[in-house]
């Protein structure tokens, strides 16, 4: 074996630690539950209603050498409608709607771990942000309620997820689980279910320069193995 041969096997082992992107990042799901937590209420119960069946949205993972190294994640979900609505003693009740709710988020090295045996990605405190398109949120019923609860541009806070990839890191399942505290304390917290085919792009991790040298070295050692065979000959 010629010292160009180990080269391009040399490059070969490093282009697989590489998996492309080859497809769209596209994720579906419900949100499965969801609570409020008013202070001065300890009664309140909260429900939501989905008009739609879950929401709709994308995710994009980068990552150095493995998901064990995480350089960013982002993505947004769609959800078309959904309404909570707040009951609480003495006859106060109140609907919060939200006719078209958008979520961003985004984050950079984030806190994460991946477990390599069941291929699992669980990533914490994702920032996460929110915007409407169309009418705006809005909430009927008991001042007092819609008081504590109502936010225009509500944010989800920080944001966790847990990744379960296929073999092929082609296919996800997953849960997002948030929880944001307003200004008065009132807490909001809940989950997301999804499933889908993210976007996952893996570049190699930066080689060492006692790598490097180590490379550097086996491909001298090849060649002079060679030189010495041919002046055998």
């Amino acid at each position: 074996m010629n010292a160009s041969k180990v080269c391009s096997m040399l490059s070969f082992l490093a282009g697989m630690a590489m998996v492309p992107a080859g497809h769209a990042a596209q994720v579906s799901g419900n949100l499965v539950s969801l609570s409020v937590s008013v202070p001065g209420l300890p009664s309140l119960v909260s429900t939501v209603e989905l008009a739609q069946p879950g929401f709709t949205g994308n995710l994009s993972i980068s990552a150095y050498g493995s998901l064990s190294s995480i350089t960013s994640i982002s993505g947004s979900i769609r959800e078309d409608y959904h309404a909570v609505h707040l009951d609480a003693e003495g006859g106060l009740s109140s609907v919060m709607y939200y006719p078209l709710s958008i979520f961003s988020f985004s984050g950079r090295d984030p806190s994460s771990s991946y477990d390599y045996a069941t291929r699992t990605l669980s990533l914490h405190d994702v920032e996460t942000s929110f915007s409407s398109s169309g009418a705006s949120p809005f909430c009927t019923g008991s001042i007092a309620i819609c008081g504590a609860v109502y936010e225009k541009y509500p944010k989800l806070g920080l944001l966790d997820l847990v990744l379960v990839f296929d073999r092929d890191l082609n296919n996800v399942t997953g849960t997002a689980t948030f929880s944001h505290t307003l200004a008065n304390g009132t807490v909001i917290s809940g989950q997301y279910n999804f499933t889908g085919s993210p976007s996952v792009e893996i570049t190699p991790a930066p080689v060492p320069a006692a790598g490097w040298m180590l490379g550097s070295s086996l491909v001298g050692l090849m060649g002079a193995v060679v030189r010495r065979r041919r002046l055998g000959n």
